[in-house]
């Protein structure tokens, strides 16, 4: 993920460095035991640091904890160690998610006028075709602003702007990885291209109930503060459900692994892109 807003994000003192980076390595990570079609003790309680360091960094990725569904059945040595994967680590990280929010909201504040935490939680709770139409209003006039801010656009807190073909080139780089990329020992499924998606879906939604309750107004037809970095940590989960289906197909077909050549000029093209973004922080500070 070697988007300029991610690498910022990396530099920064703020907690979107630890989550960006135990969001990745907690994917790659799974990944790799699937690859292995092996999970042993160390591998499991790794996944567990990792998934209950990231849900406490931020509530809304707590679903991160169901990409244990990625492993197989058939990687596990025993029944008991499948169990407390597949159930034991998602239900501790919404106990302790739970736990620290009893403990954490005497902190919390209402900095946003209007905000009414309690009021907005009961009005999503009761009217909840309403606020799909909220978030579909909301998603409809700023998809773009969430795009542009995602992919590099806007830098900074979004007082910088990018050159647009840094934000066009990597959408197209994007594009090109999941339609190209073929490289795997395992076979794709249904079932994990349509659990990547559900997570996807789903941490989209916790981000707009987050913020429609702590940062917007009693019954804003509008979410507000919603920005493109939120997105960052599940933004691989499509890309790689995309790559799935492309590559079952080329599997079908008797296609074989993308180039590694290819693979180079993509990496070359994306430093290029960093460098570009790099250079205008820096005239810009």
């Amino acid at each position: 993920m070697m988007i300029p807003v991610t690498l910022q994000e990396l530099c920064s003192v703020s907690a979107d460095s630890m989550t960006l980076s135990l969001a990745f390595f907690l994917f790659a990570f799974i990944l790799r035991c699937r690859e292995q079609n092996r999970v042993r003790s160390r591998d499991i309680a790794i996944i567990l640091i990792a998934t209950v360091a990231l849900s406490l960094c931020k509530i809304v990725y707590v679903v991160c904890a169901a990409l244990v569904f990625l492993l197989p059945k058939e990687s596990f040595s025993n029944r008991r160690a499948k169990l407390f994967t597949w159930a034991g680590i998602p239900v501790l990280c919404l106990v302790l998610n739970a736990i620290w929010l009893v403990i954490a909201r005497r902190y919390l504040m209402e900095f946003t006028p209007g905000v009414d935490t309690p009021a907005q939680i009961q009005f999503v709770l009761t009217h909840i075709p309403t606020f799909f139409l909220i978030t579909v209003r909301t998603f409809l006039n700023n998809a773009q602003d969430y795009v542009l801010q995602t992919f590099g656009f806007l830098m900074g807190s979004f007082n910088i702007t990018n050159s647009e073909l840094v934000g066009v080139m990597y959408v197209i780089l994007l594009f090109t990885v999941a339609a190209g990329e073929r490289e795997a020992s395992k076979s794709p499924s249904a079932r994990e291209n349509t659990i990547l998606m559900l997570l996807f879906l789903l941490c989209t939604a916790l981000i707009c109930c987050s913020l429609y309750v702590q940062w917007t107004a009693l019954k804003n037809d509008m979410i507000e503060g919603i920005q493109g970095r939120y997105f960052l940590p599940v933004l691989a989960y499509p890309i790689f459900a995309a790559m799935n289906i492309r590559r079952e197909k080329d599997l079908q077909a008797g296609v074989t692994v993308f180039r590694k050549t290819e693979s180079s000029y993509i990496i070359i093209i994306a430093l290029a892109l960093n460098l570009i973004s790099s250079v205008t922080l820096m005239m810009a500070s």
